[in-house]
Parts: C-alpha cells; structure tokens; sequence
C-alpha cells in the first residue's frame, strides 16, 4: 500500500521539478547514462504525458508503427531490472495503455503502447544533476 501511494506522489513531485527546468540540448549520452524510473500523468481528457527519468540527457530517437510508440535513448542502461516492467496505466481512462522501458546491449527502448491513434512530441529537460524525457500526448 505505501508502494502505491509513493508511486501515485512521485509523478506530481516529478513534473513540479521538471517544471523548474531546462531543455537539455540534444547530445550524445554521457558514459553510464541509466533510466531510473518511467512515470505517467493524464494531463486532460484525451492528454498523457510519459516520463523517464535519466541520470544525464540523451539523446532521443522517435517512431511510429500503428499504436506503438518507440523511443530510443542512444547510450542508455536500465540497471535495475524492476525498471523494466510495464507501466499500466489502462486503468486510467487514458489514451495510453502501457508504457516500459526495453534495454538493448548500447541503447534503451521506452516503448509506449497507446489505446487508440495519438501525436506525441518528445522533449529532454535537465532537472539538477539529471534529466526527464517527457513525451506529451494528445488523441488525434
């Protein structure tokens, strides 16, 4: 139960900080980048937004096959593999149904596996000494 409710606060506590932030400037990982956590928040109606937090900017590549979203994170590790299971956010009314991160042998993959069709943008926000991949999502 304190599981549920510190994983229900650390979105809200994580987008205050992501809001104090800067955009990062898109660049390579630096050596032993790591996702740390992957959140979500509905943000509206037919509006989510998807998070990784990083230890350090990456950058990010993006793309589209029907209702799978994928975004690459060049240079990123997930170290704990509790990272990598599925964030199910169905259960919300949102357009998103699941979200996880897929480690490669260099990169990671955050896959987001939507309800139904969604623009996504993407962005990479310096927070301290890390960093927050925020991907916005509004129903078509």
């Amino acid at each position: 139960m304190r599981l549920r409710l510190a994983r229900a606060l650390l979105p809200a506590f994580t987008l205050l900080l992501v809001g104090l932030g800067e955009v990062a400037p898109v660049t390579a990982a630096e050596p032993g980048t790591s996702a740390t956590l992957v959140g979500f928040r509905k943000t509206g109606e037919d509006t989510a937004l998807v998070y990784v937090q990083l230890s350090a900017p990456a950058q990010v590549k993006s793309s589209e096959k029907g209702k799978t979203l994928t975004f690459t994170l060049k240079g990123v590790s997930v170290p704990k593999k509790t990272n990598t299971y599925p964030l199910v956010a169905t259960h919300f009314g949102s357009i998103v149904d699941t979200a996880r991160l897929v480690p490669g042998k260099k990169d990671t993959d955050l896959v987001i596996v939507l309800r139904h069709e969604a623009k996504a943008s993407a962005q990479v926000v310096r927070v301290g000494d890390g960093a927050v991949l925020e991907v916005n999502l509004v129903a078509k």
